[in-house]
């Protein structure tokens, strides 16, 4: 653009910065992000949630903490996407006190917090051993108008995995179809049967894991591990080698 003796203005910043965020180079972004000032170009809430996404893919949470810091400085106030791509920054770094904070700055700012910023604090609690504070949030979803989606489920039942809850994680596993009309993804899937292999349900875990197979999903690495896992504790070995070669089958 300069060699054209073209000036850039906010719409070309943000929409290298956005390209920046797409191809998941957030340094670039930065960068981008923070030459605009030297062009006299004052960033506005397309090109700070830009950089905030950029950020939050890389699992920069308090780079994106910074940024938010910066907004409420300049007086710019962040939209539906700016939240969400904080909240999911935090979510990733494990940071759910933050997360949790900027759902109330959310609400105090009369943005309406969706499904995904829901399911991003949910996925903040649980990757924390918040259960109660997960299971409490999802429970309120419909009172706030929010239909729980497949991934909302997902979220739970490894929320319920990671604090050693297999009766929950069971309950809500069983609830997906009834709760979103569809089946279970193989995330889904891997958090209950890991759930159940170390809580010693050796057997529930092998129902499920059996159970991939009739609907064709093909397990994964980890998956697997836990059903090798889960037939150690049964005696089970030849049942594990069955379904394991059947799997390999599928995944050609």
């Amino acid at each position: 653009m300069p060699a054209e003796e073209i000036r850039p203005d906010i719409i070309s910043c943000s929409a290298a910065i956005s390209a920046c965020e797409k191809g998941g180079h957030w340094q670039f972004a930065l960068s981008l992000f923070e030459i605009m000032p030297q062009k006299t170009i004052s960033p506005d809430v397309i090109s700070y949630s830009a950089a905030i996404s950029a950020c939050e893919k890389a699992g920069q949470w308090e780079q994106v903490l910074f940024f938010m810091a910066s907004m409420c400085t300049e007086e710019i106030h962040p939209d539906l996407i700016t939240y969400n791509a904080v909240i999911s920054a935090c979510e990733k770094g494990a940071q759910w006190q933050w997360a949790f904070s900027f759902l109330d700055a959310m609400v105090s700012s009369k943005v309406s917090p969706d499904r995904l910023s829901h399911n991003a604090i949910i996925a903040a609690f649980g990757k924390c051993s918040k259960l109660h504070l997960a299971l409490s949030l999802f429970r309120t979803l419909p009172e706030m108008n929010i239909l729980p989606d497949g991934a909302s489920y997902s979220t739970v039942v490894n929320a319920c995995e990671r604090s050693a809850q297999w009766q929950e994680a069971l309950s809500v596993f069983d609830a997906i179809q009834e709760g979103t009309g569809h089946h279970p993804d193989l995330n889904s899937y891997g958090a209950a049967i890991a759930s159940l292999e170390k809580a010693g349900q050796w057997e529930r875990a092998l129902n499920l894991f059996g159970r991939m197979h009739l609907v064709r999903i093909t397990p994964d690495a980890v998956v697997c591990r836990a059903a090798i896992s889960a037939c150690q504790t049964g005696a089970q070995w030849q049942q594990a080698l069955r379904w394991l070669e059947a799997s390999a089958i599928d995944a050609t």
